[in-house]
């Protein structure tokens, strides 16, 4: 009995870490994401600025 709650406790500690590494992958993605979406804003928002001087 008490072996095979150690093993579940092992089993439960192991898919923790895929979570976090999934977790951790998947901010990793978001952040990259984000910058991409910040540049585009950036360019549009200096293309508009551009037509509004001419």
């Amino acid at each position: 009995m008490a072996q095979d709650r150690g093993e579940c406790l092992e089993q439960q500690l192991d898919n923790q870490v895929v979570v976090s590494v999934n977790l951790r992958q998947s901010t990793t993605e978001l952040r990259a994401t984000a910058e991409a979406l910040l540049q585009v804003v950036t360019i549009h928002q200096q293309n508009f600025e551009r037509l509004i001087q001419n």
